[in-house]
């Protein structure tokens, strides 16, 4: 096709794509947004990543080939990362995201390509040569009092001691009284497991904590 040699060589000056152009943009800006995110999942081990970051790239793709003028695009994708930071865990990923839809929006197919596959490599040869690759999964089970607010009570214990950690299970036991969270936690390496449930315990009341080792998620 025509327009594969001139879509990888970036023109001179912007023009008006038609429509099978746009769509090889927006599915090859899909696919690096997929690296980065499946890159995330490896690296941390996570199975509930959002999907907004294989999203934005080609969104992002979009906003530049109908707008004209690209610095209200800019503001834009500033206030949308500031907004989705203040909530998210993944902003490093999102972040990464962005930048290969502003390339690939700015008719820079392939330094978008080089820059993940570049980055993607790096966060993952850094991942298996780091205490990343030793890190222990496990199934840590707290029990509660019911009137305690959980969500964010652990958090700086977890922060310290795991290099990722998510609440899976939330139950009530004994009559309601008693709140049971099951959590999916990967313990970082040479870190003492007595002082991180004794930290745990701290906050629950000292209550029963059960720490087990899991299957690692897919």
């Amino acid at each position: 096709m025509d327009f594969l040699q001139k879509t990888f060589l970036a023109p001179a000056e912007k023009m008006p794509l038609p429509l099978e152009q746009l769509l090889f943009y927006c599915i090859f800006a899909f696919l690096l947004g997929s690296i980065i995110r499946f890159t995330y999942k490896i690296t941390h081990k996570r199975k509930d990543v959002t999907p907004l970051i294989a999203v934005l790239p080609p969104l992002i793709t979009i906003l530049f080939f109908v707008t004209e003028n690209e610095l209200p695009i800019f503001i834009l994708i500033s206030a949308i990362l500031i907004a989705i930071s203040i909530s998210s865990k993944e902003i490093i990923s999102i972040l990464f995201s962005a930048v290969a839809g502003i390339l690939c929006g700015t008719d820079n197919l392939l330094l978008s390509a080089g820059f993940v596959i570049i980055f993607s490599l790096v966060f993952l040869i850094f991942y298996y040569f780091s205490n990343g690759a030793n890190c222990r999964s496990c199934k840590l089970i707290i029990f509660i009092p019911e009137r305690m607010n959980f969500y964010e009570i652990f958090n700086d214990t977890f922060e310290k001691y795991c290099k990722t950690y998510d609440l899976e299970e939330i139950k009530s036991t004994e009559m309601g009284s008693i709140i049971e969270l099951n959590y999916y936690i990967i313990i970082k390496s040479n870190i003492d497991t007595k002082q991180f449930i004794d930290d745990l315990r701290m906050k629950n009341g000292n209550l029963s904590i059960s720490l087990t080792k899991a299957i690692e998620r897919a």
